[in-house]
């Protein structure tokens, strides 16, 4: 990474002294998206050196350009848990990446932004379906599985996610096939099926360096550990998640607090517990993402259920059904309906 960053770094000092602004605008930008990979460049300053080149490429009409710095876009937002504006900014990736004539073969992360966003369950299904054509990506079917699964057509979802994983893996993309069916299997209600497929798409990340990925998904796993009672293994990985993540990254700042939430509720520290649960909804509502916000919502509830604050749990459990309904998440929503009918009929 260090020699593509300095390749970048001197195409674009040549592309000043040529005059070529947007060559040197656009060598910028990728050097400026590889550095933060690493850290060392902030998605403010990325967002900042993008958004310049994009005007200066529109302007010598450089589809590649265009499609390389316009996920560099979808990649700050994506840092910010934007789902909305990563779909966005990918689908323009996409469209320059055909103009340029790439045989594109998947659709980027706009599956991610669809599945994670706001838009409607359906509405961003069709749109999937639109976008990738007869000969979908196998990478696009494990998100439609999600989708699926969102809109309560849980075996469907696995018909179609389970072989595209499997896909995924011969093509080298264990941790991406894993992630999603963990949150498939999470929306269906499976943890022991969650807790599997999300600890080995950590594996992968691990052993590919990807420590990005690895910071949100390690404490993600922990949480889903925290739900079959398996505290000392999540409170590991919610550390893991807070020394490897990027204090900007909104989603990994969330979810390692809501890990480290859940074993100090279990070990009956309510203070602390409830402080972190609270931060992490700071950290979850900056996300579009109604997945998201109601678990985060979820899980707060369960830390003020566990101290003896039922009116309180009650209400951030309101809240985590309106997110779910919003999409919405047609099995998570059935749950929490059911959490709030057990706790309204609990004595105060």
């Amino acid at each position: 990474v260090a020699g593509a960053i300095a390749i970048a770094d001197s195409a674009a000092e040549r592309a000043d002294a040529f005059g070529a602004a947007a060559d040197a605008a656009l060598a910028r930008a990728v050097a400026a998206t590889m550095r933060m990979h690493g850290g060392q460049c902030s998605p403010d300053e990325l967002e900042r050196l993008a958004r310049t080149a994009l005007p200066l490429l529109e302007g010598v009409g450089d589809d590649d350009g265009l499609a390389a710095v316009w996920h560099s876009v979808g990649m700050v937002a994506s840092m910010g848990s934007r789902f909305a504006d990563w779909a966005a900014a990918e689908e323009q990736a996409l469209l320059h990446a055909r103009r340029a004539g790439h045989a594109v073969v998947r659709s980027w992360a706009i599956g991610v932004g669809l599945a994670m966003g706001p838009m409607p369950a359906g509405e961003a299904l069709a749109k999937l379906d639109a976008m990738v054509g007869e000969q979908p990506h196998a990478a696009d079917l494990v998100l439609r599985g999600v989708l699926l699964a969102m809109l309560d057509r849980v075996d469907e979802a696995w018909t179609v996610a389970t072989p595209a994983d499997e896909r995924l893996r011969e093509l080298g993309f264990g941790a991406a096939g894993g992630v999603w069916l963990g949150e498939l299997a999470t929306i269906a209600g499976d943890r022991e099926s969650a807790a599997r497929d999300f600890r080995s798409a950590c594996e992968a990340m691990e052993a590919s360096g990807n420590t990005g990925t690895l910071s949100t998904y390690a404490p993600r796993l922990g949480v889903v550990l925290c739900a079959l009672g398996r505290y000392d293994e999540a409170e590991a990985l919610a550390a893991q998640g807070r020394e490897l993540g990027d204090p900007e990254d909104t989603m990994t700042q969330e979810v390692w607090r809501e890990a480290q939430a859940l074993v100090h509720s279990a070990r009956g520290r309510h203070d602390e517990a409830e402080r972190l649960a609270r931060e992490a909804v700071r950290f979850g509502l900056r996300s579009d993402a109604p997945l998201l916000r109601g678990g985060v919502l979820a899980t707060l509830a369960e830390v003020l259920e566990a101290a003896s604050r039922r009116d309180e749990a009650l209400v951030a459990l309101r809240q985590a059904l309106v997110e779910y309904e919003r999409k919405p998440v047609i099995p998570l929503a059935r749950h929490v309906r059911e959490r709030i009918a057990a706790l309204e009929e609990t004595p105060a």
